[in-house]
């Protein structure tokens, strides 16, 4: 009777590891959700200031899609010469900024994709040398050098834009941009 006893919690021990062992070799994605399909990607990015240098990261909420490759040019085409980290912009001058994106693992880009660049429209195209990325195109005016953007505890809860008229000296500037 004790052997009876003792090969029944090995039986079981052995049927649990080759259950384990079956799905251990099944697909993960057919266990997860199914894909999701991205129609609308939003990503914020510092705004061309005038005598400031170019922002190359972009933030965004979207956990479905991933971003490569920011760049900035002169002008609205993109083709004009491309800035680097230690450039600044110029006011008033038109800047292309450029980037690629791809959907994460798990995702798919809607035919119908949508991407807004500080909450504005960009242009989107799918990439001809990178298979499955989109390259997105929007283009920004250098604001005067001039203008700051106001925190919340200066000006009672929100964040306000402010420009001085443009003829103030440099030491008014950097006040400003302390606020």
């Amino acid at each position: 009777m004790s052997n009876t006893k003792k090969a029944k919690p090995k039986k079981l021990l052995s049927f649990m590891l080759a259950l384990a062992m079956v799905f251990s070799m099944l697909p993960m994605a057919s266990l997860t959700a199914s894909a999701l399909e991205v129609s609308t990607v939003n990503f914020t990015v510092t705004e061309p200031i005038g005598r400031e240098k170019p922002n190359f990261i972009l933030e965004t909420s979207s956990k479905t899609v991933r971003y490569t490759q920011v760049q900035w040019h002169k002008g609205s085409t993109g083709s004009g010469s491309a800035l680097d980290a230690d450039d600044v912009f110029e006011e008033f001058k038109e800047y292309t900024l450029s980037f690629f994106i791809t959907a994460k693992p798990g995702n798919s880009l809607s035919s119908s994709l949508t991407v807004k660049v500080n909450g504005n429209v960009a242009t989107v195209e799918a990439s001809s040398s990178l298979p499955g990325y989109y390259q997105v195109t929007y283009v920004f005016t250098a604001k005067d050098d001039c203008y700051a953007d106001v925190p919340p505890y200066a000006t009672g809860g929100k964040w306000v834009s402010v420009a001085t008229d443009g003829q103030s000296d440099e030491s008014e500037y950097f006040q400003l941009k302390e606020l």
